[in-house]
């Protein structure tokens, strides 16, 4: 009877195990979704601030601030990706770990936060046309950052329902063979 206790209690163990990291990767898929409406959602604001054109000193201003404030929104969103690196790298066999890297290096090499403050300092300066042209470079680099979350989003979904179908099957063996046990 005891060895009986001392098995159920392992397989216990083993099954809330898996259930937490389960819930970590339900976790890592959420903070990759928030990503990616995060990312469209300044990568909008960014198209609604280049279609501006301010008339006078007040607007351009106005325009700066803006820009400055989605440029604090791009280092939080930075943070957060690093963040949600470190968590995907607790499970290397089901994350798309290199397409992240991939993607943080492509920040980095769009100098996007660096961008973003030059923006506001040609809008500040009253240099509409360089603005401009900054601003088309912002809006295809956001374009693309867009586009690696989605793909990465794409391909831990895939991932996630194959470990979905084989805890199945393995909570299925699990439970064929404790009935037959008993």
């Amino acid at each position: 009877a005891m060895q009986k206790f001392s098995f159920s209690e392992e397989q216990f163990r083993k099954s809330i195990e898996r259930t937490l990291n389960l819930l970590k990767r339900i976790q890592i898929e959420q903070k990759m979704d928030e990503a990616v409406k995060r990312a469209e959602e300044m990568r909008r604001l960014q198209e609604e601030l280049a279609a501006q054109r301010p008339e006078n000193t007040a607007k351009s201003e106005e325009a700066a601030r803006d820009q400055e404030n989605l440029r604090e929104q791009y280092k939080n969103m930075e943070r957060q990706l690093e963040q949600l690196q470190k968590n995907m790298e607790e499970f290397p066999a089901e994350m798309p770990l290199s397409e992240m890297e991939k993607l943080q290096e492509s920040m980095q090499k769009a100098n996007l936060d660096q961008m973003l403050q030059q923006i506001s300092q040609s809008l500040r300066q009253q240099q509409m046309q360089q603005a401009s042209d900054q601003q088309q470079q912002a809006l295809q680099a956001m374009g693309s950052m867009v586009q690696d979350l989605k793909q990465m989003q794409q391909q831990m979904r895939q991932n996630q329902q194959r470990q979905i179908v084989q805890e199945m099957r393995r909570a299925g063996r699990d439970l064929l063979e404790l009935s037959q046990r008993q």
